[in-house]
């Protein structure tokens, strides 16, 4: 649950930068208009925060793997056991 509010924390605080950087370009630069700084720091920040996310999704799909893998293992060794006791039973 850290690791959320950290995440949280450190988009709210690129965003803080990027809007910071984004106001000195668009009052400084003339050939560059506030709105267009805005926009250009607001997809900059949103790419970031999509390319953080690739990572995670990888994560998560290795880990769901993972535990369909096992899950598969414990319904074989269930049904080889229930079939060992059924045989068991009949003879």
């Amino acid at each position: 649950m850290i690791h959320v509010f950290s995440h949280v924390h450190k988009s709210f605080q690129l965003r803080s930068i990027s809007i910071v950087i984004a106001a000195l370009v668009g009052k400084y630069v003339k050939d560059i208009s506030a709105e267009v700084a805005d926009a250009s720091a607001a997809v900059f920040v949103s790419s970031i925060i999509l390319i953080a996310l690739l990572p995670l999704l990888s994560g998560l799909i290795r880990n769901s793997k993972e535990l369909w893998t096992i899950r598969r293992e414990e319904i074989s060794e269930r049904s080889l056991a229930e079939l060992q006791r059924s045989e068991g039973t009949l003879t």
